[in-house]
C-alpha cells in the first residue's frame, strides 16, 4: 500500500505490483481491479 498526503487529505493505494499480480493470478485484467479500489 501506497500512503499520499495531499492538501491535508490522505489516499491510500494499492502498489501497482501488488494489483498486477492478484490480476494475472486470477485472470482479472488489471483495469477492472482498479475500478473496484475506485468503490471503496
Amino acid at each position: 500500500m501506497k500512503k499520499v498526503n495531499n492538501n491535508g487529505e490522505t489516499y491510500i493505494y494499492p502498489e501497482y505490483e501488488s494489483l498486477r499480480e492478484v490480476a494475472t493470478k486470477n485472470n482479472i485484467p488489471l483495469k477492472e481491479l482498479y475500478k473496484l479500489e475506485e468503490l471503496n
